[in-house]
């Protein structure tokens, strides 16, 4: 908020989760927008589906602000889909019209059109579409397909949707094992695989876990391993970055010695232990022990969806959804409620007994920039800290198909945005 007050900045493009926590620190703030933001013209979202809530704090928190709605994946040369979020909140938020120049459809199993409300796969045709996958030449011909409707071909995004009568699409979700967090598109069967690969790991297991159902957009990535004994974490996770992105490394490592079944044999995703528990036990929690470590407790498992006194201050947060979004929170939380000012590194960094250490010493001192000292390379789910990530460390690049002229939204789109 800060930046975009001392830069003046008018148009900003926001991840959604990202969003949520700019939302939150004007919330928090006295009233509507500051004034610094009354140069706030344009608000885009795109990246990940964009909460009626967030729309709704939107309207409230910065009424002079136009908020648009995008929707596109790389394949399809980004955004490719709008929907101006002018109107009453309904309980979803449309994807949108489609832009110039490209053509939608949303289709059944055997690829026929498919009438208004019915539930169907996205496809998308047109000028901005790939040419196809480097050097991926069987993931090229799974995804991109002969166009029945006219010349060229169409890109099957995998995404459910569905036509409105006034002919908006609406997102409902994935036919496949992808998933997003924090706008990056991450294959979970990747990760297994990766996992799978590691010396000593029989098979390997990737989920994406929600601690509080209140909170959708707070979301981590966890991966378990089906081992005789339990790994050290330090080589799996150098394993895992060998072949991963750093954004598809399980930020909690979770040892089974066995894997649950349903009644049919099969995996069951929903009897999988949670991080903070693996099959060797968890260390036995540590209370706070002074009023300031229970401050920072409370405020922790607040940020993390845990009750009260699921926290202790030893508890390894990596394997508790720790991530930049919740460090964020953390740090905005810290400064309006205890006075501290703390850097965002410095919170996903410490654990809550430090923390109270480096929270005394800055009540003692006004507030400075701080440099956080180099440390280990601890278990997170993204080493990135933009707010819109950025597709150069997609595992899938695209070839972008030949220019044919300038692209629709080339002139307001800043480089630096991308979706999955």
């Amino acid at each position: 908020m800060g930046l975009v007050e001392r830069e003046r900045i008018s148009v900003v493009h926001f991840v959604p989760s990202m969003f949520g926590v700019f939302l939150e620190a004007l919330e928090t703030s006295a009233g509507p927008a500051p004034d610094g933001l009354a140069g706030l013209r344009y608000v885009f979202c795109s990246g990940e589906e964009l909460k009626p809530e967030q729309v709704r704090a939107a309207h409230r928190l910065l009424p002079g602000a136009a908020l648009h709605n995008l929707y596109g994946p790389t394949e399809a040369s980004i955004d490719v889909l709008h929907h101006p979020c002018t109107g009453p909140v309904a309980d979803t938020v449309p994807i949108g019209t489609p832009i110039d120049n490209t053509q939608v459809y949303v289709l059944n199993p055997a690829r026929r059109p498919l009438p208004a409300q019915a539930i169907g796969e996205l496809y998308l045709g047109g000028a901005g579409l790939a040419r196809g996958y480097l050097n991926r030449p069987e993931l090229t011909a799974e995804r991109f397909v002969d166009n029945p409707f006219g010349p060229g071909r169409l890109y099957r995004t995998g995404d459910l949707v569905r036509r409105l009568p006034d002919g908006t699409v609406e997102f409902l979700g994935r036919n496949d094992f992808q998933v997003k967090i924090r706008g990056y598109r991450i294959e979970l069967g990747e990760i297994e695989a990766a996992l799978a690969r590691c010396p000593g790991v029989r098979q390997g297991i990737a989920l994406v876990r929600q601690p509080d159902p209140q909170r959708p957009e707070h979301k981590q990535l966890v991966g378990y391993y089906l081992a005789d004994r339990p790994l050290d974490e330090a080589a799996l996770l150098r394993s895992l970055h060998a072949t991963l992105p750093s954004y598809m490394v399980p930020g909690a490592l979770v040892h089974l010695t066995t894997v649950p079944v349903t009644v049919n044999g099969k995996l069951d995703r929903k009897a999988l232990p949670d991080p903070g528990v693996s099959d060797d036990g968890a260390p036995e929690r540590v209370a706070p022990e002074t009023e300031l470590q229970a401050q920072l407790c409370a405020l922790w498992a607040e940020c993390l969806g845990l009750g009260e006194g699921e926290l202790g201050i030893r508890d390894d947060v990596t394997r508790l959804g720790m991530d930049s979004i919740v460090a964020i929170r953390l740090a905005s939380r810290m400064r309006q409620r205890l006075g501290v000012a703390i850097g965002v590194r410095t919170c996903s960094r410490c654990p809550p007994s430090r923390r109270s250490r480096t929270s005394s010493r800055s009540n003692n001192r006004p507030p400075r920039a701080r440099t956080p000292r180099p440390g280990p390379n601890r278990a997170r789910s993204t080493g990135s800290w933009s707010c819109c990530p950025s597709s150069r460390g997609s595992s899938h690049r695209t070839s972008p198909a030949p220019s044919t002229g300038t692209s629709p939204s080339s002139s307001v789109r800043p480089r630096w945005t991308t979706s999955g």
